[in-house]
């Protein structure tokens, strides 16, 4: 009784005509196996659409708006010399002393490091991190002319040294790491103020710029200007003649160019350069942003972390490159109960690996790519807010008649 009240009195058009009894058995029909194919139709189609919602629940467009240079800083750009030692000061290392045996391991040479496994370090300065400080080439044997926008500056004053998977390396505008890391952290030397003028590091993250106010002169710097005049130009110095061992088939540098609160991996994505070339670099930058209504999304279905919603163990802002690795250090702290010298102090009373752990490391990089080190970053989704800066470089030779007289002599140069 009640169904077919409601059949009568229905506002869905055409099912009041199916107990419509004037109506003949075809019409009522007729309108019965639309009103069901109607009614399956929209099923369908609610279903269709909550699963596309469910797949792709957030749109990527192009921003409408313009980002000024002002706003974001210069590319956080490092050099490293793929000579791992200065001849002079490595080459009469005995063949039974320790400093010869991490040379073996700086070169990437096959050693047997099992007899070492008992070592004792003779102090707190026997480290793996202050062999490559004292044996490497500094960045003031290394830089020898330095200009940012219009102005030439002293080279100790834009670039400082830090520790990387290729040793020892020149570091340009990257953030202090006070706003960079949560732990100790191995400081070789802050940017030096040799013309009077302090700069002073300041705060920068994707999501809320740079603090407010700024001094006058701080870092990370911001871009000066567009063109090759207003860029970063250096001279560096290869010292071939203290050539000795490489990271590579032979002497040169790697490049790379990231954003500021990353921590580099060079010896994957560095850009190799050639000695006796002129290197010019084109910077492509893509900014990746994201609206505060994307927050109410789940992570998993918007694919991306909003930098508070993803803690790391040792940095203070989340990127995917940070996390991912922290699952690499993870692993090797996991396997050698150390961490390498060029990773991050993940536990704070965990120690570097040294000479005793070299045969360690050695057998952990046959493992590294295991499953559990590749599950923990299939967690590492991108940032919600990203920076990529994409090179565009190409080389020439120097000509064989200039004169860099200017630069002193004995100097080879990039």
């Amino acid at each position: 009784m009640n169904l077919k009240r409601f059949l009568l009195e229905t506002s869905l058009n055409g099912l009041k005509y199916v107990n419509d009894k004037e109506r003949n058995i075809w019409e009522r029909g007729y309108y019965l196996i639309s009103f069901v194919i109607t009614f399956i139709m929209g099923i369908y189609m609610a279903i269709y659409f909550l699963n596309k919602w469910q797949s792709t629940p957030v749109i990527i467009s192009l921003n409408s708006e313009t980002t000024s240079i002002a706003d974001i800083p210069f590319p956080t750009v490092t050099f490293c010399n793929m000579n791992q030692a200065i001849r002079s000061k490595v080459e009469d290392f005995p063949e039974n002393s320790t400093d010869y045996a991490i040379l073996q391991k700086v070169c990437f040479r096959d050693f047997n490091f099992t007899e070492y496994r008992n070592y004792k370090p003779r102090s707190e300065y026997d480290t793996y991190a202050s062999f490559m400080m004292k044996n490497g080439q500094s960045c003031a044997e290394m830089l020898i002319y330095c200009k940012y926008g219009p102005y030439e500056e002293k080279c100790s004053d834009l670039f400082r040294e830090i520790l990387l998977d290729e040793g020892l390396c020149c570091v340009f505008n990257q953030i202090h790491p006070f706003y960079l890391f949560k732990g100790e952290y191995k400081f070789v030397r802050d940017y030096t103020s040799s013309n009077g003028r302090t700069t002073i590091p300041v705060k920068w993250t994707f999501e809320e710029g740079y603090m407010k106010p700024l001094p006058k002169h701080y870092y990370p710097r911001t871009a000066t200007g567009l063109g090759v005049s207003m860029g970063l130009t250096v001279v560096l110095n290869a010292s071939h003649d203290e050539y000795f061992c490489s990271s590579t088939n032979g002497p040169g540098f790697k490049m790379l160019l990231y954003n500021s609160i990353d921590f580099p991996h060079i010896k994957e994505a560095g850009i190799p350069i050639d000695l006796g070339h002129q290197t010019r670099v084109r910077i492509n930058t893509r900014i990746m942003s994201a609206t505060p209504a994307l927050r109410d999304i789940a992570p998993k279905s918007r694919q991306c972390f909003f930098s508070d919603e993803q803690e790391l163990l040792y940095f203070k802002y989340y990127t995917r490159r940070n996390c991912e690795l922290e699952c690499d250090t993870r692993f090797y702290l996991t396997f050698c109960n150390c961490i390498p010298y060029h990773m991050p102090m993940i536990v704070a009373n965990s120690s570097f690996c040294y000479l005793q752990d070299l045969s360690c490391l050695e057998m952990a990089d046959h493992f590294a790519d295991n499953e559990q080190t590749k599950n923990c970053k299939k967690e590492c989704l991108p940032g919600c807010h990203d920076i990529a800066f994409f090179p565009d470089n190409f080389a020439t030779p120097f000509p064989k008649h200039n004169d860099y007289n200017e630069f002193g002599s004995g100097f080879d140069f990039l």
